[in-house]
């Protein structure tokens, strides 16, 4: 992953409305917008395993994402994409991203 040269560090609302223009996706670091680099297809399996145990593992009201889902980490400081991610939290219901999650899987 390597931060764009030229973007300057902006704010996390500033982020969170450009992001989703964009062609590829990014990150956010404590102001810093990085880019993230395309995921390979053994990454994607894995991913997908884990959706499929987690998937039959467990029952409503759990949500299971994988890979193209924001985790926010800590409000207005840090949001990244997760590789799996499970929330069973009912204030989680912003469409972008996940901010309670239960369970978080980086490959």
């Amino acid at each position: 992953m390597v931060a764009l040269p030229d973007r300057p560090s902006i704010g996390a609302e500033e982020y969170l409305t450009w992001e989703p223009t964009q062609e590829e996706r990014y990150e956010y670091w404590d102001g810093e917008v990085v880019a993230i680099s395309g995921a390979t297809r053994d990454r994607n399996r894995i991913c997908v395993n884990f959706f499929k145990l987690l998937d039959r593992s467990l029952n409503l009201p759990y949500e299971i994402y994988i890979l193209a889902v924001k985790l926010r980490v800590e409000l207005g400081q840090d949001y990244f994409y997760s590789d799996v991610m499970v929330t069973c939290d009912e204030r989680d219901n912003d469409p972008q991203l996940v901010q309670f999650p239960s369970l978080i899987v980086e490959v």
